[in-house]
């Protein structure tokens, strides 16, 4: 259950294999489902470089646990209604990517 009136945001926890290949950019969204449609939060996406040390906003930070997270998105809750929070990681090319080790997606 998410609190009215709060921040949030969303990171991808992740390693990369010795021989990861060609992994580049990725963009990343997040958003409320009941208040702002896919097409709208998809003009928005964050692009996160996993290769290169974080994206425009952020950096990818070392955590104590050996993974690494880099901020996918935020949004604010303005509302009373509680709703639902999607994040999302989109490929954004079409060639073929390997070596991403994803945990998960923490918020």
């Amino acid at each position: 259950m998410l609190s009215p009136k709060a921040p949030y945001a969303a990171y991808l926890v992740f390693k990369l294999a010795e021989d990861f290949m060609d992994l580049g950019s990725v963009n990343g969204i997040i958003r409320f489902v009941s208040r702002e449609n896919y097409s709208n939060a998809e003009k928005r996406a964050t692009t996160l470089n996993l290769q290169s040390g974080g994206d425009g906003n952020g950096q990818i930070a070392m955590r104590t646990d050996s993974w690494m997270e880099v901020e996918i998105g935020n949004s604010y809750n303005d509302q009373r209604d509680y709703g639902v929070l999607d994040a999302q990681l989109l490929e954004n090319t079409s060639y073929v990517k390997s070596g991403l080790i994803v945990v998960g997606i923490e918020f």
